[in-house]
């Protein structure tokens, strides 16, 4: 398991036969959140530019795609998301 900032466990999950191909986790998970028609920020340091960059080489299957939603356990780990009452 991997604790969380705010204590939220979730599982640590092998990435299999995606990294076989070459990808990272990070490539995978930006890849299948990109894929979905999503927008991400990642956050990144200078070396990880150019990976980041890479996630448009490679598209997740279909079934790439369920394996990795059927992870989802509507957890985030964002609890600072209220304007409000966000200590600006």
């Amino acid at each position: 398991m991997i604790r969380l900032s705010n204590d939220i466990e979730i599982p640590q999950i092998g990435v299999g036969t995606w990294t076989l191909r070459g990808e990272t986790a990070r490539q995978i998970v930006l890849r299948w959140i990109v894929q979905r028609g999503l927008i991400t920020i990642p956050r990144a340091k200078p070396n990880h530019f150019a990976e980041n960059l890479e996630i448009m080489t490679f598209s997740l299957s279909d079934d790439d795609m369920q394996a990795i939603s059927t992870l989802n356990q509507n957890l985030r780990s964002n609890v600072l998301n209220d304007p409000e009452t966000f200590p600006w």
